[in-house]
């Protein structure tokens, strides 16, 4: 399988499906960061970051007693099919941390509050990652959007 075809892991109730997006994360302290998804599902994703991101979106999760969950605000473009996107902004706890190596940290974020249709909107955006596994001018297509949208966030 090509290193960008995204991959669905079937074994959970909502499949994560392996794709690299650029999303935009607003911490509780107002720091805005931008990271990229390791894969995404109807209850979460997994993001990949440096030390330094970690550190941030973690200090008060950290220097907390309760040791509440960190929230974090996020922000990403999920591209569909015949190049429309679709805009989602939610509130997500962290719920995950694992450290991959010395400078790489894959944090687990569950959403919060998604409305009914961003929920219904992902749910498009999954079957139709999940559809790439069964025809590759889709795959293609997405992949395509994908990296597009990513550049458009970056220049933001």
């Amino acid at each position: 399988m090509p290193m960008n075809q995204p991959t669905v892991s079937t074994r959970r109730r909502f499949p994560r499906i392996e794709v690299s997006l650029s999303i935009e994360i607003k911490a509780e302290c107002g720091l805005v960061f931008n990271a990229i998804t390791k894969n995404i599902s109807h209850t979460g994703l997994l993001i990949v970051t440096d030390r330094d991101t970690f550190e941030q979106l973690t200090v008060n999760q950290r220097l907390s007693e309760k040791s509440q969950p960190a929230e974090v605000n996020i922000k990403m473009i999920l591209p569909m099919a015949e190049g429309a996107s679709i805009n989602t902004h939610t509130c997500c706890r962290l719920f995950q941390i694992r450290r991959v190596s010395k400078d790489c940290y894959h944090i687990g974020l569950e959403y919060m509050n998604l409305s009914k249709l961003e929920y219904d909107e992902l749910t498009r955006y999954i079957q139709g990652v999940a559809a790439c596994g069964r025809g590759r001018q889709l795959c293609q297509t997405t992949a395509m959007l994908s990296a597009e949208l990513n550049k458009h966030y970056k220049a933001l």
